[in-house]
């Protein structure tokens, strides 16, 4: 499996029960505002809603909500680290253990000057939000940031379907996204860095391997054991990482099949309707449509769409892509040796995402003890192979015991 992982600057728990508290603050002698009541229901109820759906039940909202008074002086505008001090000085006051929450949020009431209705930070064992707007959309958009997501944007290419440079960026684009301008669903390429996809227990994507009829779920129903789109490698990037293309279907956006390109830190959705440009309210790809992406040579075909998802016909130009190791199990202390077949005559190695080099059609490399799925890819293609080093002594057994190497 290719392994994609939550960005280094935010590497709290995305999965499971979240420990959180709502903590409402207003200065001294302020009465107007969210009730603990009405702030929990907004919290614990809308937006654990919100992430309960997004992550197919596997991630929720946990904690308590509070209401606090506290000495401020509204001449100082908004200044957070000030509010911080005062809100968390109450929670300790109240016998509130604050290190008992990761996920911290703090509606603000009688405050005035700042600049946006809500913001979000990172530290390293907690994460924070602050609202002066206490919308559940607005809420769920900056805790998803404190997930480790950043916009959802758009990408409109003169002439392209989409090319590394050149194109129109939105930074708030996609909208289908509500880490966009819309409300719906984490795309594909968030949801995979959270975990909620492409993981154990989580829905599957359908990795690129060769030209045919893909068929998968619409990324907004709660089905958990069918695969919610497909994977492409798009094109290499100046770093040696794939750049991938996502294709997903939403209910909420039934015009047609969805594009999203690039990687956990950055995504743009695609427009495949080029009759109207930087508008992307029919970016999807309708039913008997095609779009040829010029990068990876690929041609999409949108088959059909409904309520249990679409169908797409995916071709391209090349021989089908194939890896063979030369050896399935190697000595610890030896090098295996793989070869490609196929692609476009390029061709990169990569061990659950980790760049092990480019270049050849075969590759030599010593790792480490265990079981490698190797992967290729040589644009659009992706194929994998596996090599084992070390004698294997045993395999898992019903109980789940581990395997042993030598």
């Amino acid at each position: 499996m290719w392994s994609v992982a939550v960005p280094a600057w935010a590497q709290l728990s995305t999965v499971g029960p979240q420990s959180t508290i709502v903590i409402s603050v207003a200065p001294t002698g302020w009465t107007y505002g969210l009730s603990v009541e009405d702030a929990r229901r907004v919290v614990f109820d809308r937006v654990n809603d919100i992430f309960n759906r997004f992550s197919y039940g596997r991630t929720s909202l946990v904690g308590i909500s509070v209401v606090y008074n506290v000495p401020y002086d509204v001449s100082h505008g908004c200044n957070i680290p000030e509010l911080r001090t005062l809100a968390n000085q109450a929670a300790v006051n109240a016998g509130i253990t604050l290190s008992q929450y990761v996920r911290r949020i703090y509606f603000l009431f009688g405050i005035t000057g700042c600049p946006w209705g809500g913001t979000a930070a990172i530290f390293s064992s907690y994460t924070e939000g602050w609202f002066v707007v206490h919308a559940p959309e607005t809420v769920a958009h900056e805790l998803g940031h404190t997930f480790g997501l950043l916009h959802a944007k758009s990408a409109s290419c003169p002439n392209a379907f989409f090319a590394p440079t050149g194109c129109q960026i939105s930074e708030y684009g996609n909208l289908f996204d509500i880490m966009g301008t819309g409300t719906g669903d984490f795309n594909l390429i968030g949801k995979e860095a959270l975990g909620w996809v492409n993981a154990a227990t989580m829905p599957p994507l359908t990795l690129f391997a060769a030209s045919g009829t893909y068929t998968f779920d619409s990324l907004d129903t709660p089905h958990i054991g069918v695969t919610k789109g497909v994977k492409i490698a798009h094109s290499m990037q100046p770093s040696g990482l794939p750049r991938w293309l996502y294709l997903e279907y939403r209910q909420a956006a039934p015009y047609g099949v969805l594009f999203s390109v690039g990687r956990p830190t950055e995504n743009w959705l695609l427009d495949a309707t080029f009759e109207t440009p930087n508008y992307f309210g029919d970016a999807g790809l309708a039913v008997g449509r095609t779009v040829t992406d010029e990068a990876s040579q690929l041609t999409i075909q949108t088959l059909a769409v409904g309520p249990t998802g679409a169908s797409v016909l995916l071709s391209h130009p090349y021989p089908t892509l194939t890896c063979a190791p030369l050896q399935q199990t190697v000595a610890t202390t030896a090098y295996a040796t793989v070869t490609a077949a196929g692609g476009s005559g390029t061709y990169s190695w990569f061990d659950k995402g980790t760049p092990l080099g480019s270049g050849g059609a075969s590759f030599t490399t010593r790792l480490a003890l265990g079981v490698h799925d190797i992967q290729v890819v040589s644009p659009p293609q992706t194929a994998q192979c596996r090599v084992t080093f070390g004698t294997v002594l045993s395999q898992p057994g019903a109980q789940g015991a581990p395997s042993v190497f030598r």
